[in-house]
């Protein structure tokens, strides 16, 4: 049978180990390098895809997520630049 310390230091380990559970990983907008076209994911697509608006909770980027708890997302290739924007709208075509 466990002893009373025991038993309050079970009891407090629980209590913590409910409050570290992970968090989702975020969804960002991502735009085509080749053609400026959208999409949305946890991850980068690729090399030719820089991040645009996020993070945002759910598949569809739709809804914001608490800042407060995001990370960035990993960039594939490590050149590939850090872009933050707030819009959804293609990025120009330089030609």
């Amino acid at each position: 049978m466990p002893t009373p310390a025991q038993l309050v230091s079970g009891l407090a380990l629980l209590a913590l180990a409910t409050k570290l559970y992970p968090a989702p990983a975020p969804w960002y907008w991502w735009h085509s390098r080749i053609d400026g076209q959208g999409h949305c994911a946890q991850i980068s697509p690729g090399p030719g895809w820089i991040r645009g608006a996020g993070p945002f909770r759910d598949l569809r980027c739709t809804q914001a997520a608490d800042a407060r708890r995001q990370t960035s997302p990993p960039a594939i290739d490590p050149g590939q630049p850090e872009v933050r924007s707030i819009s959804k709208k293609p990025i120009q075509s330089l030609d």
